[in-house]
């Protein structure tokens, strides 16, 4: 997405290279599942600027005023924005939003640094893909473990075939629920939206042990067969993960 940004930059007229060279980094807080945003901090003619992106909701919570082209102004209308991106989310798109302020001194630590923003905008882009259709024409069921906004986990899903009748579990509700509810869960919910890392390598961990329960049960019946057990080896190879572009197994 990123990248994306700067291409659109350079494609309006703004000199990257120019502006890197402006611009000196002196810190950053990396992105987390926590925070849902990451911030460079930059030294620029004796002033110091922090830049934002995350989760557009995140962005605008944090947020104060917002940017147009007449310049800064104070933010009135939050749930005006917070409309205009759950709609964006709605159409499947994947949203990031924008933030900056300048300070006067370097912040230690990213609750300083991620306050006060200037909300600057979203920057969202469509994405397309025929993997998910291709795992259903395979008789391969795909769960969409997603850490983006559930409107956007729920349009995705709805666009490649992902049933999506079934409500969609959050990850806070995810961390309330033991393992044995958690894997009733998976019996038939297919969309898993704001998990964290920790989320879906739980979820992945009890889908195998179910998996692991189902082959000993069909072992059992087989076990009287050679073709049986032959069958019973390649009945089960494990669960595919995709990490990045949408529609796959699990986005990341």
């Amino acid at each position: 997405m990123e990248a994306a940004i700067l291409e659109a930059a350079q494609k309006s007229g703004v000199n990257i290279q120019e502006l890197q060279a402006d611009y000196t980094l002196i810190d950053e807080f990396s992105f987390n599942n926590t925070r849902k945003m990451a911030s460079y901090i930059y030294e620029h003619e004796n002033g110091i600027y922090i830049f934002s992106n995350g989760a557009p909701e995140t962005i605008l919570e944090r947020s104060v005023k917002t940017w147009t082209n007449s310049g800064e102004h104070d933010l009135d209308d939050k749930e005006k924005l917070e409309t205009i991106i759950s709609n964006m989310a709605r159409k499947g798109w994947r949203l990031l939003g924008l933030g900056y302020r300048l300070s006067s001194v370097k912040a230690d630590s990213s609750a300083d640094a991620e306050k006060d923003l200037v909300f600057v905008g979203i920057s969202a882009r469509p994405e397309v893909g025929d993997a998910i259709r291709s795992c259903q024409e395979a008789g391969i069921r795909v769960i969409l473990i997603t850490g983006d906004h559930p409107e956007t986990a729920k349009t995705i899903a709805a666009e490649v075939g992902i049933n999506n009748s079934q409500r969609v579990l959050f990850g806070v509700e995810i961390s309330k629920l033991r393992d044995e509810e958690l894997k009733e869960a998976l019996k038939t919910t297919s969309i898993f939206a704001r998990t964290t890392p920790e989320h879906k390598l739980r979820i992945v961990r009890l889908l195998i042990e179910r998996a692991r329960c189902r082959n000993r049960r069909w072992n059992q019946r087989c076990s009287g067969s050679q073709g049986g057990r032959d069958r019973h080896s390649h009945g089960y190879s494990g669960y595919g993960c995709r990490q990045g572009s949408r529609r796959h197994a699990s986005n990341g």
